[in-house]
């Protein structure tokens, strides 16, 4: 039985005739409206496959009890997270990104840190000096204020590797110190991507919503 022939009965069933009409239109209008689905979304970068391989290595060099790397799969700089979101509101994002007029650039990726710092690590990261990204993401803030998101207190250029759920064993410092010039490498950014990401238990699936290229 369908939920429309289930609320059909539960109105023939109410013993109130003179108000057939009335309930039975209000239990069809329920069920005919929409669902306003809500996503976690952020905007973002995808490292080029091609230096992937290398950010593997390195997080082989970190790997420990209680320490959660991420995903190959899922490697990305986040130009800016935008929380949980309504299809109404995904559509604004999206109209705002469209208007984003920018060149694409070249940026190289070298440099393992930590955050907060090098003595309480929740985030170890791999970074990247470019002047082009800062301004690219100040334009995506400065667009995404107009349709009422709030604007990134700071922001820094870095790839997320891992995450550290237990406090700091002394190797690890000294490994994340020896690690702090490595070079990765150099990609170009020619475009910038909307997207979903699902928490689940084994970690956070991410996927495309739409995609922005630069000029």
């Amino acid at each position: 039985m369908t939920v429309g022939e289930t609320s059909l009965i539960r109105c023939l069933s109410n013993g109130y005739a003179e108000s057939f009409t009335l309930r039975c239109a209000y239990s069809f209008l329920i069920i005919l409206m929409p669902i306003n689905k809500i996503m976690r979304c952020f905007i973002g970068v995808d490292v080029e496959e091609k230096l992937k391989e290398k950010i593997v290595k390195i997080q082989k060099n970190i790997t420990r009890a209680g320490i959660k790397l991420v995903e190959r799969e899922n490697l990305h700089f986040t130009l800016k997270f935008l929380g949980e979101i309504d299809d109404e509101k995904i559509e604004q994002v999206k109209k705002k990104l469209s208007e984003v007029s920018f060149k694409a650039f070249k940026i190289f990726i070298k440099g393992v840190g930590a955050f907060p710092n090098i003595n309480y690590i929740r985030i170890i990261w791999i970074g990247c000096d470019s002047p082009e990204m800062n301004k690219l993401s100040e334009i995506v803030d400065e667009k995404l204020a107009g349709i009422g998101f709030k604007r990134n207190e700071k922001y820094q250029n870095h790839v997320t590797i891992a995450r550290v759920r237990i406090k700091p064993p002394e190797k690890l410092i000294k490994k994340i110190r020896e690690l702090k010039d490595t070079e990765i490498g150099e990609m170009v950014v020619d475009k910038i991507k909307l997207k979903e990401s699902k928490l689940t238990p084994s970690g956070p699936i991410y996927s495309d919503l739409k995609t922005f290229e630069l000029e």
